[in-house]
């Protein structure tokens, strides 16, 4: 019995051993360019990305010449529908649009208008299956930047 336990305690002592000794030989590899600010993660340029992406917004919005309410007046004037969203949005050219979505003739549609002019765009109807625009839901027949696959937008 305590031969058994010597052998038990002596497996996991090596064990223990072997995996801090793995447990070290990883720490400089984690740490590698932490110091150096020219190396960054992909997290740090993700941030930064966003940061960028979120000033642009923020400048664009304050900007815009028509404010929500007025390109939903313009929409619900323009199509005789009921408005059930609105939002800045941007495009696969990283430009910003409004995008309001609407029922009209009791379907989903999407009508776009451009925050410098107000001017409203043509309904967009829903596809059968899909979302109506940016603001659907998630993953609702969008493609890259919020808008539909197949949008020329």
């Amino acid at each position: 019995m305590v031969r058994a336990s010597k052998w038990s305690l002596g497996l996991v002592s090596v064990v223990v051993v072997g995996l801090l000794s793995a447990g070290a030989n990883s720490l400089p590899a984690q740490d590698a360019g932490k110091g150096d600010p020219s190396k960054k993660t992909v997290g740090q340029d993700r941030q930064e990305q966003r940061k960028a992406r979120m000033e642009k917004f923020v400048q664009s919005v304050n900007g815009a010449k028509t404010t929500l309410s007025a390109a939903i007046t313009t929409v619900e004037g323009a199509t005789k529908a009921k408005v059930f969203r609105a939002a800045y949005v941007d495009t696969k050219d990283n430009k910003f649009m409004i995008s309001i979505g609407v029922i009209l003739n009791d379907k989903m549609a999407e009508v776009s208008v451009d925050p410098e002019t107000g001017k409203a765009g043509e309904p967009k109807f829903e596809e059968e299956g899909r979302g109506a625009g940016p603001g659907a839901g998630r993953g609702a027949g969008k493609g890259k930047g919020g808008e539909k696959e197949g949008d020329g937008n």
